[in-house]
């Protein structure tokens, strides 16, 4: 997957809503792939079924047992095969369900039937350092059959400590890698490149970058875009491009849409937005095959971000010629208007999306939701949200928490407390992280308003929905969270 650090959406979690800019949209095609040919469809219609997929899909509470869903099932006289469970354990990490992806993995370990793989234990320590930490992931390493750990846990691990910014063992575990005679693949020196990024550390990655070219190994799409995208943060345009005309002549490389999107990235950075227009008019015309729809979705966002409302509407016009338009694709519209500053059009693409849509996600709703209450417009969002549930749409607990935090910044603390309940008694994955300082002002109001029969009531449901409140919030999520997960290259090696 390609590394991205850029936050241009700090309006919702919308880099996992779109596929924006990584390569994790490839791992999602493949795991639906792969849901396909195992029975376990993704399809809306499947869900409905009762399928293992859709048992779990819906059990996101996340004090829900997958042990006893996975046994319920076998006690019901039906069968489940290990490609099924990896799917399951695929689609999981998708949505960041990792204690949930981890139960699995371990039912799948304990079923003397099911032999795991390199590719299995790599995930499972993976998962194990996102559950439990890196320590417990040392250990589980420990364990696994020295036959087994190369490469795949090897670089399992290694990522885990280029996430962990541990360069020392990071150091070590790439020494390992080249006295094995394992580094003849660019993915362990993808993985410190990571780590130096991180670090900030440039010089380094050169350095790690001049290995591979004395070893003779080849930058692939990922080398390529985590330098790249140093370039990007550090703002220093003229290494991007001297960079870019290096890609452009390396025989072995092809530069595809995703690197024009990040070079024009860049330019919007650097605020050089006429060079940014003409690359992602580049980025456009590569944007072909099966990762076209992905690709709007992106310059769909970027042209709004280089200020070109006419490329905007144009794309989206061009889009709904090409595609049948669902959730992603209003996310996306609705994001882009928003941020040209055009609430007027993100309300029409709103409200269309909720009126036409069959299974309507509430991605573009809670975005105009914010937007509204970041204009101080609290009628028109409290007008959005009723008028989705008079479509026979209702709000999940995401939604009731951006009411929450809304009415809490506007000092409506009655209708506050209400939206948060609302989010608490709700049974979905997106509720059961809320932002602390939304939750502890709704407590200070039940506190100072002396019902204590009401505050009581509040306190159970917290507790019931097993939320964190001392987690962030559910609407920060930073590249640097994708990025931690096992690359693909170390587990299909």
């Amino acid at each position: 997957m390609a590394m991205f650090v850029w936050k241009p959406w700090r309006l919702h979690n919308f880099c996992r809503v779109c596929g924006v800019l990584c390569y994790s949209a490839r791992t999602t095609s493949a795991a639906a792939a792969t849901c396909a040919t195992t029975g376990t469809t993704t399809s809306s219609s499947s869900a409905a079924s009762d399928s293992l997929y859709g048992r779990v899909s819906r059990a996101g509470h996340p004090r829900t047992s997958m042990i006893q869903i996975l046994e319920q099932w076998l006690q019901e006289g039906r069968s489940v095969k290990q490609d099924e469970l990896r799917c399951l354990i695929t689609r999981l990490r998708s949505f960041r369900r990792f204690k949930h992806a981890l139960q699995v993995s371990e039912w799948m370990c304990s079923i003397r039937s099911m032999n795991f793989s390199r590719r299995d234990f790599a995930v499972h320590l993976d998962l194990t350092a996102k559950v439990h930490g890196i320590d417990r992931a040392e250990e589980y390493f420990e364990t696994i059959p020295c036959y087994m750990r190369a490469p795949q846990s090897y670089g399992a691990l290694l990522n885990c400590y280029a996430y962990s910014k541990s360069v020392e063992k990071a150091e070590a575990i790439m020494q390992k890698f080249k006295e094995f005679g394992l580094d003849r693949r660019p993915y362990p020196y993808n993985a410190m490149l990571k780590l130096y990024f991180r670090l900030e550390r440039y010089d380094e990655m050169d350095n790690i970058m001049r290995q591979m070219e004395e070893r003779g190994i080849l930058f692939d799409n990922l080398t390529y875009s985590i330098r790249l995208n140093a370039f990007v943060v550090t703002g220093d345009v003229k290494g991007m491009e001297s960079f870019v005309a290096k890609m452009e002549v390396d025989p072995s490389y092809t530069l595809n849409w995703r690197d024009y999107v990040l070079v024009a990235n860049g330019y919007v950075q650097a605020g050089v937005f006429d060079k940014a227009i003409v690359t992602l008019n580049r980025a456009e015309r590569l944007a072909i095959g099966v990762s076209k729809k992905i690709a709007y979705h992106n310059l769909l966002t970027m042209y709004a971000r280089a200020k070109s409302a006419d490329d905007v509407y144009r794309l989206w016009d061009a889009y709904k010629g090409l595609f049948d338009v669902h959730n992603k694709g209003y996310t996306c519209m609705v994001s882009s208007l928003i941020i040209l500053g055009d609430l007027e059009g993100a309300e029409m693409i709103a409200y269309e999306n909720l009126s036409r849509s069959k299974d309507v996600e509430f991605f573009a709703t809670n975005l105009l939701l914010r937007a509204y209450f970041e204009q101080g417009e609290v009628e028109k969002a409290e007008a959005l949200v009723n008028r989705a549930i008079s479509y026979g749409k209702e709000p999940r607990a995401f939604t009731w928490h951006i009411l929450a935090t809304g009415y809490c910044k506007h000092s409506q603390m009655g209708a506050a407390t209400k939206a948060m309940k609302k989010a608490l008694m709700s049974d979905d994955p997106g509720g059961q992280k809320l932002d602390k300082s939304t939750l502890t002002a709704c407590l200070d109001y039940l506190r100072v308003k002396g019902d204590s029969k009401e505050l009581e009531e509040f306190r159970g449901l917290l507790d019931d929905s097993g939320c964190n409140s001392e987690t962030s919030s559910i609407d920060h999520c930073d590249m640097e969270d994708i990025v931690s997960d096992v690359d693909e290259h170390i587990l299909d090696v």
